[in-house]
């Protein structure tokens, strides 16, 4: 889990299993943000939400989240593409 600074103090969170990047196969901007509501004192609570898929070796989840992440390379098609960053 990655934790980047943004403008007016907002943070962004990213995930890489060693040196991939992972990212959420999107066709549309998502209305919801996972962890736009936990504070920046439970930011570890993050890293114990996800967890690898049991059906995928390459494929991860984020418990209590519709939100599945797959190697950056493999999100983008014509329909779709990547979200790398969450608030």
């Amino acid at each position: 889990m990655h934790v980047q600074a943004g403008e007016k103090g907002q943070k962004w969170v990213a995930f890489t299993h060693g040196p991939i990047a992972l990212a959420q196969k999107i066709s549309e901007i998502p209305s919801e943000e996972p962890f736009s509501k936990m504070s920046h004192k439970e930011s570890s609570k993050i890293l114990n939400m996800l967890s690898k898929s049991p059906d995928s070796d390459i494929e991860y989840k984020i418990k209590n989240t519709d939100i599945t992440l797959i190697p950056y390379f493999l999100t983008v098609s014509k329909q779709s593409g990547p979200r790398t960053y969450f608030k």
